[in-house]
Parts: C-alpha cells; sequence; structure tokens
C-alpha cells in the first residue's frame, strides 16, 4: 500500500496535480497585514519620526549648546543656519510614472521654516528649564540640574550631527523605509550613548552635592567648597553617594526618551501658505500620507506580487502584474494627484537662493550660581 501511495505522488509530479492549492485567506490575511503593520505603521508613521527629526536638525533649532562655564543652555543660530527646510519632496517621473530609470520631469517640495525663538519658548517653559531653574533649591536640585543641562546638550548636538547628515545624504523615501529598520541598531546605540554621558556627568558634578550658600543666598564659589566638611562628608557617604548611582540608571532611559519626543514638539510655518499658523509633526504626518503616495503605492504592489506568489501561486502572478501597471497608470492619470497646493518646484521659475540668516543666540536655562 505504501509503495502504491509513493507511485501515485510521484506520477501527481510528473503530471503537475500536486500542486499547492491557493489559500485565498491567507493571502487577505498577509496582504492586509503588510499594507497596516508594514507599509502605514512601521513605513509611514514610524519613519516619519526619523524624517521629522531629520528636517529638526537640518533647521538646526535644538539647543546643544553651553555656555563658556557650562551653566546655560543656548540655542546658538549662525549665519550658515538655514533658513528654509524643503520637505514633502516629490519627484514625478515620466510616461504615467512607469519611467523610473529618468530622471524626472519635475520635483517638487514645501518650503518649511523652523521657528528659533518658538523652540528656544518651548524650551523655556517646559520640563528640562523647569528642572535647571530649580538648582537654587538645594545641592541636590543644584546637582541634578547640572546633569540634566549637560545631558540634554549632549543629546541635542548628537541628534543634530547624525540626523543632518542623514538628511543631506539620503533622500526622503530612502528615510522613511530605513528609519524603522536602523532604528533597531540606533536606539540602543542611544541608549548606550546616555548611560556613559550619564556616568561622566554625575562623576564630573559631584562637587556641587558639597556647595553651599552664602550669605547674599547664592551658592558659594567652586573654589570654596570645603570637602572636609563633617556634614557633607556624612551626607555623600550615607545617601549622596546611592543617590548618585540611582540617578545614573534612572536619568538615562528619561533622558533617552525625552531627546527622541523632544524633537517633534517642534513647530514650523510652510512659505507660500497665506496662513502662517504653525504646523506641528501631527500635520507633518498627514502630510507624508499624502505627498508619498507614490511611495506607498510601490510598497503595496510590491506586497501584491510577493503575496500573490506565494499564497495563490505562480499562475495568478501574470495577473497581478497587469494589476500593478492598470493601478500606476490610472493613478498618475488622475488630475487631482498631480496637485500639490502651497508648494514652490525645481522649475526655472524657482531659482531663489537660501537667504541668510543672521546670527543671534537665544539664552534658555541656566543653572544658578
Amino acid at each position: 500500500m505504501d509503495s502504491t501511495s509513493e507511485v501515485n505522488s510521484i506520477e501527481d509530479k510528473k503530471n503537475g496535480t500536486n500542486e499547492k492549492k491557493p489559500d485565498v485567506m491567507a493571502f487577505i490575511k498577509n496582504y492586509s497585514g503588510s499594507i497596516i503593520f508594514t507599509i502605514c505603521l512601521g513605513v509611514i508613521i514610524f519613519g516619519s519620526v526619523g524624517l521629522y527629526t531629520t528636517k529638526v536638525a537640518m533647521a538646526g533649532v535644538l539647543p546643544s549648546t553651553l555656555n563658556a562655564s557650562g551653566e546655560r543652555l543656548t540655542l546658538k543660530i549662525t549665519d550658515k543656519t538655514p533658513k528654509y527646510v524643503d520637505m514633502n519632496i516629490v519627484k514625478l517621473l515620466g510616461f504615467y510614472g512607469l519611467n523610473i530609470f529618468s530622471e524626472p520631469e519635475e520635483v517638487k517640495y514645501q518650503r518649511a521654516e523652523f521657528n528659533p525663538e518658538k523652540v528656544a519658548a518651548d524650551y523655556k517653559n517646559g520640563p528640562v528649564c523647569a528642572i535647571i531653574n530649580s538648582s537654587d533649591k538645594s545641592p541636590f536640585f543644584l546637582y541634578i540640574s547640572s546633569v540634566v543641562n549637560y545631558m540634554v546638550a549632549a543629546n541635542n548636538t548628537a541628534i543634530n550631527y547624525v540626523y543632518r547628515a542623514a538628511g543631506e545624504c539620503i533622500s526622503e523615501d530612502i528615510i522613511l523605509l530605513l528609519y524603522p529598520i536602523v532604528s533597531a541598531l540606533l536606539f540602543p546605540a542611544m541608549y548606550i550613548f546616555n548611560f556613559v554621558v550619564s556616568i561622566i556627568s554625575h562623576a564630573t558634578f559631584l562637587h556641587q552635592l558639597f556647595r553651599q550658600k552664602d550669605k547674599s543666598g547664592g551658592w558659594e564659589p567652586v573654589d570654596d567648597i570645603s570637602y572636609l566638611n563633617l556634614t557633607n562628608g556624612a551626607l555623600f557617604a550615607f545617601i549622596w553617594w546611592w543617590v548618585c548611582i540611582i540617578s545614573v540608571f534612572v536619568m538615562t532611559p528619561c533622558i533617552c526618551i525625552y531627546s527622541i519626543l523632544s524633537p517633534l514638539m517642534s513647530t514650523y510655518t510652510i512659505l507660500g501658505r497665506a496662513s502662517k499658523k504653525p504646523y506641528h509633526f501631527g500635520t507633518f504626518l498627514k502630510d507624508t500620507f499624502w505627498y508619498k503616495k507614490n511611495l506607498i503605492m510601490a510598497l503595496a504592489m510590491l506586497s501584491l506580487l510577493y503575496n500573490t506568489y506565494t499564497y495563490l501561486g505562480s499562475e495568478y502572478v501574470i495577473g497581478a502584474v497587469v494589476a500593478v501597471i492598470v493601478s500606476i497608470v490610472g493613478f498618475n492619470s488622475l488630475g487631482e494627484m498631480g496637485t500639490f497646493p502651497y508648494q514652490h518646484t525645481s522649475s526655472a521659475t524657482d531659482k531663489m537662493l537660501d537667504p541668510k540668516i543672521a546670527s543671534k543666540t537665544y539664552k534658555l536655562c541656566s543653572v544658578k550660581k
């Protein structure tokens, strides 16, 4: 009986009658899952977090410098800081969007301006400056505010450098595609970076725990600190030492999360729009779904081809290819799909150079001396 079954199985394979049957339910489940989770949640929504951070870093509006004494967090704008940042860049391809191997017929984009004064005001009214401004309450608050001040400046410096470099070298579509993948390495690296910075800053500012108030109500000069004071020594040995260790591990995730989220709080205005109201990350995310329709469609079509071959069989692939071509041509033939309100274009009429911006330093918050 077994030998007969084996012979029949061999004959079925020869005759092609033992092929896997199409699994329609698996196709629907996996294709819809790729659209919702991989494309919408992964590439567009999570990728927009990285892309928006890139635009903020390119605008140079994250406070990342300390003054000479290292006590004041500042936002320094130089004449090399761009006044406008191009975003929502769309390349229009010829032959109904199918001519992917030639130069685009037209490139359209928005010009956004991130207002440094608004960013500075948000920082002044935010949690970081609230902590830093509390440095006159006790040596502990003085110590913690110094650590926070240093760590925020270090994180913003790293974000400005890394994300600005990415924005200058990589296109928007590639950033959207790569950010969900790179984040698996980027976020752990950022955590390690913050852990190292936390250790350094906690060790660097240990002397703040020994400072006492002088007769004027301010903190005594660093040169006048008495490290042999019995009270200070006892507090450090039995309390501050352990508080410092705990603070290292608490500050690391807190500043790390804050540094990831703070660029998303920045607002911008669009050049050419009648309304000068500030737009935020939510607006940018909505615009990403609109202006990156070609990317969404391309990913959806690739997923269609893959899932068709995997779950329906190779004989259905030809039909899927035809559906893809028809969708691309039809999608790019619709008139409203080619309109980009309030957008600049790279045609000969748009030769405006980036205007120079005046150098300015915004003083945000300072550790009380």
